[in-house]
């Protein structure tokens, strides 16, 4: 009887065992959709930490988040106190660890209320990210195998979580990045390209790298070779300090920025070799520097300092922000007067047509290309069916004479957004402008199957923009001159 009796409750103890395993499955089941169902970086790494709280039973949690270099950047944490977050940073973690009580640790602090304590790495495609912490300051608390098994399977799919937030915001942040370079070149268009540019782009890098200050440096003495430039100035600031910062003078020996703007190669700093006042005394601090180089001219240099606690920049984040500086320098570069010899033959020619016509031979020599089509849609006095009118440089051809596929293309261009740049065809690329009686598209069709690079599409769309000004500065020349020749009849 005593024997049955010992059985049942060893079944029973099976059958519990039994059943909170299943309960734990599920529940990290549940806690994995949750971490992996959010795809911003922040709240990921919140529901990491409070995940691991509910598989362990812990009171605390926290997720210390490393550099590359092994420092510790920040910590998410769940009820854990800032002093105690740091104590259990200065553990040595390995693959992980688990205590029973932190003060029979040889470096654990015996003045600490926390006693069980569970630690676990996570790995983010072969680089330490960071380590999970589950702590405890109840005496009867001790965390268990299963514990610890839940926790690192939590870990595992962290990582990948992790992961796919990171690609997302990378992808997110490009997007920001090329619209701030969209704007800065419609601003070019029709501004001061001396003062109001400048600062349009130290605000754009400003905001969208979640930086501390800015500062744009341009050249001492601008028409100079840069190997013979012998300072910078600070031209433009944004952020702290930014009154403070304008017109301090940077030589270029002997300088992180001057070093840039002669090697021509963006970096990642965290000091620089010469001081600047109100902007590398403020601190160490992680900082992009990219040069402004256009036709193999320097134009200008890039700071860019995040705040000391922030994360700092990484490869990826440079890359980035060197596209933005590429992009802006060859903006610059044409609004200064670089432009090419496009508004002369567009100040020279006496109708549209006659503008039209040397604006596409203009750019089919400017890219060298096999075709550029200018395509007339008249809009404002026939209706949208008529057949639009088109210039043709290099292979001649007639609106019936293109592939169907192309026509709707370039229909598909008139119906979008105005200097808008279209590159969906290898070696191809359209925009559409306003033209005086409609909308223009320019076609554009390279002679090798190459992709448009960044240098491309901001010269093509710098230049689509002052064609679109050339176009109804002569429209309205040919109105003034045919009102004239009428009160002269």
């Amino acid at each position: 009887m005593r024997h049955r009796r010992e059985l049942v409750s060893r079944a029973d103890d099976d059958l519990d065992q039994l059943v909170a395993a299943r309960d734990q499955l599920e529940e990290l089941v549940r806690v994995i959709v949750a971490i992996g169902s959010h795809l911003d970086v922040d709240v990921t790494l919140h529901r990491i930490v409070d995940g691991a709280k509910v598989l362990s039973g812990a009171r605390y949690a926290a997720l210390g988040v490393r550099a590359p270099d092994g420092s510790l950047v920040s910590f998410v944490q769940a009820g854990l106190a800032d002093e105690a977050a740091r104590m259990l940073s200065e553990l040595p973690v390995g693959d992980g660890f688990r205590l029973d009580d932190l003060a029979a640790h040889p470096r654990g602090t015996r003045g600490s209320s926390i006693r069980a304590v569970l630690a676990v790495p996570i790995t983010v495609r072969d680089v330490d990210f960071g380590t999970l912490y589950l702590a405890d300051d109840r005496r009867d608390v001790v965390f268990s195998d299963v514990h610890e098994r839940a926790v690192r399977a939590l870990a595992t799919a962290a990582a990948a979580a992790i992961d796919n937030a990171r690609l997302y915001e990378r992808e997110r942040e490009s997007a920001k990045w090329m619209k701030a370079s969209r704007e800065i070149t419609t601003a070019l268009l029709s501004g001061d390209p001396q003062t109001g540019p400048l600062q349009l782009i130290v605000d754009r890098a400003l905001e969208l790298a979640d930086a501390e200050q800015a500062i744009l440096l341009v050249p001492r003495e601008p028409d100079l070779p840069v190997e013979e430039l012998d300072a910078l100035v600070v031209a433009a600031t944004a952020g702290r300090y930014a009154s403070e910062v304008i017109g301090r003078q940077v030589p270029m020996d002997g300088s992180t920025t001057g070093g840039v703007a002669r090697r021509g190669l963006p970096l990642i700093t965290d000091s620089f070799q010469y001081p600047i006042e109100g902007f590398t005394d403020v601190g160490e601090r992680s900082a992009i520097v990219m040069p402004l180089i256009a036709d193999d001219a320097v134009l200008g240099v890039i700071a860019v300092a995040r705040r000391p606690q922030q994360l700092p920049f990484d490869a990826n984040y440079l890359e980035l922000v060197s596209d933005f500086a590429r992009h802006a320098a060859i903006a610059l570069a044409l609004a200064a007067g670089r432009e090419h010899a496009l508004n002369q033959e567009l100040a020279q020619a006496n109708s549209v047509g006659d503008a039209l016509h040397a604006a596409a031979e203009e750019l089919h020599r400017l890219w060298r290309a096999r075709r550029v089509l200018a395509v007339t849609f008249r809009t404002h006095s026939v209706p949208m069916e008529t057949t639009p009118d088109i210039v043709s440089v290099g292979d001649q051809v007639q609106w019936a004479d293109l592939p169907a596929e192309t026509r709707e293309a370039l229909t598909s261009v008139r119906d979008g957004d105005l200097l808008t740049l279209h590159t969906t065809q290898p070696g191809t690329a359209a925009i559409a402008v306003q033209h005086p009686e409609g909308v223009l598209v320019v076609w554009i069709d390279l002679s090798e199957r190459r992709s448009f690079t960044l240098e491309d599409q901001t010269l093509l769309t710098v230049l689509a923009g002052r064609l679109s000004q050339g176009l109804q500065r002569v429209h309205r020349v040919d109105q003034q001159r045919e009102t004239a020749l009428a009160l002269q009849h």
